[in-house]
């Protein structure tokens, strides 16, 4: 997968988020040349060439989104583009984003987060697309769990209410809690991701979880059962829980100065220029083969050492990045 990251702005100040190495430290925008420039370089690739996701901080806020979006809903060769989006502005270009190129991955925050006005314009966004667009299928609703005594119940009534019947979880890296491990984090989310996954695939509702996965050494043999029990009822397709795996490969995001980064996580140790490289392809290369390959022989933990999935590398403990800062 490659993004393009197109704007360092963002309208929000999210308590977990995941790329506040960049986000707001400087109004940074990608101009439209390096944007091509990217572009171009993503369509080298045999593999990732034809799908496109944008990224921030918060994409809609570039002073000439427009005209990327034009540019890439005109490109032959880009089949997808997904906009990773928090959804207070979306609404700016419906006009362009209405095409069925355009998908959305809608981040939703709770009202007391972000504020009563802003949920309610992010609701109203979504409501316009759908019964005026069509759009239904093309928008994914994303929830970050952040902290342990979060109230999710926004969520699921977001869900209820647009009849969705697929959403994307994820535990939020890099992980911050001071005094414990990036596993010890995952393992204290468990059951805050447990029984929200198990509830929405009760109701139906298909779950894809974001790379920093539970690794399959904290579940039981009951919670094994029951999720794997839930998958078949529901004859899911998509299964985001993988219970016998635990891994991830290189996203590619390319920065506005055209330096790339195999994840936000991970940007501290894989800042590139892809100048540097004939084509995406060889950069992904690069990244799976000296990154990643350095950091799944890491050991999350002793155990680790001795475990089956460990060994045959189906299982990575959690996110790299919290693999690599504790080595």
């Amino acid at each position: 997968m490659a993004n393009i990251v197109v704007t360092e702005k963002c309208n929000l100040n999210c308590p977990y988020c995941f790329a506040d190495e960049f986000v707001n430290k400087a109004d940074k925008e990608i101009s439209i040349e390096n944007f091509k420039t990217a572009l171009s370089f993503i369509e080298t690739s045999k593999s990732y060439g034809r799908f496109l996701g944008l990224i921030g901080g918060e994409p809609t806020l570039h002073s000439q989104f427009s005209a990327i979006l034009d540019i890439v809903n005109r490109e032959q060769k880009i089949n997808e583009v997904l906009i990773f989006t928090n959804g207070i502005s979306i609404n700016e270009t419906f006009y362009i984003t209405s095409k069925p190129k355009f998908n959305f991955l809608i981040n939703l925050n709770s009202p007391q987060v972000i504020g009563k006005s802003n949920y309610s314009k992010i609701l109203q966004n979504i409501d316009t697309l759908i019964t005026k667009y069509n759009k239904k299928h093309s928008i994914t609703l994303g929830l970050n769990l952040y902290s342990l005594d979060m109230d999710y119940t926004f969520f699921e009534e977001a869900l209820e209410e647009f009849k969705f019947n697929g959403a994307r979880l994820s535990i939020t890296v890099p992980n911050r809690m001071e005094g414990i491990s990036g596993l010890e984090k995952i393992a204290s989310f468990k059951t805050l991701a447990y029984n929200l996954y198990v509830n929405l695939l009760y109701r139906g509702i298909y779950v894809v979880f974001d790379c920093n996965k539970i690794p399959t050494c904290l579940w039981d043999e009951k919670e094994l059962l029951k999720i794997s029990l839930f998958q078949q009822n529901n004859k899911n397709e998509r299964i985001g829980f993988n219970l016998t795996t635990n891994k991830c490969n290189p996203v590619v995001d390319i920065l506005p100065d055209l330096t790339a980064i195999r994840c936000f996580g991970l940007s501290h140790v894989s800042k590139v220029k892809i100048q540097d490289f004939p084509s995406f392809d060889d950069l992904y290369l690069y990244y799976l083969n000296i990154v990643d390959r350095e950091l799944i022989q890491l050991p999350t933990q002793e155990t680790c050492k001795k475990c089956t999935f460990f060994l045959n590398n189906s299982c990575y403990g959690g996110c790299l990045a919290n693999k690599n800062r504790a080595n």
